[in-house]
């Protein structure tokens, strides 16, 4: 459509689990009172990065808006919304989008503020784990790009559903897979979406459903050839062969519990293209049947990987106790480290793995053993909010352990990392305020170079008192 033909607003109407459009003559007002220079200043505000403050302004705005002020409200909307997105509180900014648009009622709106509003509600929805409200935001998107190409909508439309599908497989990457599935169907009767292709084929990966990764990925391939598309043959044919030696990766078939696969295979020991091997899986997933299974044939425990983990590392950094304990009792190497030169217990002390961690002091880990930092297992911790973490460290480590390199203590590290929290912990377990590193530097300093401010005024505070 031409400038002159472009309708001025849509109207949109959200029905059997459909977005339906139209477009109408739309002409609204923007007033000019102060709630609209409030909102001049919000917007400017979350331009900056200032997200609170900006929230703040736009709720001042939506509490005192009068009957006539529509569009203004429209807009302060779509900025609240947007500001608690970047806040990471999905489910208010949620409940303030759906306030003005819900479904059974119809919404006119401008439409760069409609292509707005769909950008943020799309992602909002599906952090909400709204899969068939996401859908129906990403159909009304799709179905705009293909309609009006001249709008070139359809970058941002693959930029959406890989938002918004991320953000559903942080809730369940499964019902992701399936939802993904489910809502490209229209789409590729009228063309073939390669990224969506390529997201499936991702998704059924980590899912280890190689076989049905593989057929998108063939189904991909052949879509290529028809276009004569010769790049995306070559990086489609390239997915299909690292798929299938995915599908018979001895680390995945672990994972998977494929014990028949493990025996075609034959050897225990073998790194596959993951670049780990069977017992390395068996940890991952706490499968303590078959990492015994896979022991009893002569699977090595300390073998370490090509990223330079071994079993027992693995095992600690999932918080499975139990395979420690398994993989201790056949001789694992209490001392191995990774590729940072953390051994189990860095591992598990910075991650809040308490169980995990008990054991590995228990079986008679190094405690004072150093990472390639120079820090002690309790310098981890110290810059965690894990407290009972600290706590647990603190009965086998001096309060005021000292970096390998710098003389840090952890106080230190907590002072430069803001934890409020863990220096008032450190503090009454004994740490002392004034300790100097090599340098000199006091926690205050730290805190100070670090720009840890509700640290410094802790750490002020406390040198007044003392």
């Amino acid at each position: 459509m031409s400038q002159e033909q472009e309708p001025l607003g849509i109207q949109l109407h959200w029905a059997d689990k459909r977005i339906h459009f139209e477009f109408v003559g739309h002409n609204p007002i923007l007033h000019e009172t102060p709630r609209l220079e409030t909102y001049r200043q919000a917007v400017d505000l979350c331009g900056e990065g200032e997200w609170e403050s900006g929230l703040s302004l736009y709720e001042e705005i939506l509490h005192s808006l009068a009957p006539e002020e529509f569009l203004l409200a429209q807009l302060a909307c779509w900025g609240r919304s947007q500001a608690l997105q970047h806040l990471e509180r999905y489910e208010e900014a949620w409940t303030g989008l759906t306030t003005l648009f819900a479904p059974g009622r119809d919404w006119v709106v401008p439409l760069p503020l409609c292509l707005n509003w769909l950008q943020t509600a799309t992602v909002v929805a599906a952090h909400c784990n709204q899969g068939p409200a996401s859908a129906a935001l990403l159909n009304l998107w799709f179905e705009l790009a293909s309609d009006y190409p001249d709008w070139e909508l359809k970058p941002r439309l693959e930029e959406l559903v890989t938002e918004a599908y991320h953000a559903m497989a942080g809730h369940d990457l499964d019902e992701a897979v399936d939802w993904l599935d489910e809502i490209r169907l229209p789409w590729e009767k009228r063309g073939l979406l390669p990224f969506v292709r390529l997201l499936l084929v991702e998704g059924l990966s980590e899912l280890l459903e190689f076989e049905e990764a593989v057929e998108e990925a063939e189904g991909a391939f052949v879509w290529a050839r028809s276009q004569g598309d010769e790049d995306a043959m070559a990086e489609w044919k390239d997915r299909l062969e690292n798929l299938r030696a995915d599908a018979i990766d001895p680390y995945n078939l672990a994972r998977r519990g494929d014990r028949r696969g493990l025996l075609r295979l034959g050897k225990v020991n073998q790194l596959g293209r993951s670049g780990r091997n069977a017992l390395m899986g068996a940890a991952v997933t706490n499968d303590l049947e078959l990492a015994e299974w896979l022991l009893e044939r002569n699977a090595h425990p300390n073998l370490i990987a090509s990223d330079g983990w071994n079993p027992l590392l693995l095992a600690a950094d999932h918080n499975h106790t139990e395979m420690v304990a398994l993989l201790a009792r056949w001789k694992a190497d209490l001392g191995a480290t990774n590729d940072l030169d953390q051994n189990s217990l860095h591992v598990a002390a910075w991650q809040n793995h308490l169980d995990t961690a008990r054991l590995l002091l228990e079986l008679g880990i190094d405690v004072n053993y150093c990472d390639s930092d120079g820090n002690s297992p309790l310098h981890l911790a110290a810059g965690e909010p894990v407290p009972e973490m600290i706590e647990l460290l603190v009965t086998v480590l001096p309060v005021d352990a000292r970096n390998e390199f710098t003389e840090a203590t952890p106080l230190m590290v907590a002072a430069e990392s803001d934890m409020v929290d863990n220096l008032e912990l450190f503090v009454r377990l004994g740490a002392d305020p004034a300790a100097r590193d090599m340098d000199g530097k006091r926690a205050l300093d730290y805190a100070k170079l670090h720009e840890a401010k509700a640290a410094a005024k802790f750490l002020r505070k406390l040198a007044k008192e003392s």
